[in-house]
């Protein structure tokens, strides 16, 4: 992944996630930050990367809200 940013839709594509799976996500506070630039919501290379290290921690919580 070499953008600098991307785009929801872009987002989504590559982390293989549906766009209502992200709100779901953003609904909960667990999607990555999204910036408005030019009247476009991007997500930047480095939050992407930031919510990737994060997806451990958040696979837990899934799984125990789950039980």
């Amino acid at each position: 992944m070499n953008k600098e940013t991307f785009t929801i839709s872009q987002f989504c594509e590559a982390h293989n996630m549906s766009r209502a799976f992200f709100y779901i996500l953003k609904k909960k506070g667990q999607a990555p930050k999204v910036v408005e630039l030019g009247g476009k919501r991007l997500i930047t290379r480095e939050e992407a990367a930031i919510w990737r290290a994060g997806l451990d921690n958040l696979i837990e919580e899934v799984n125990r809200a789950a039980r």
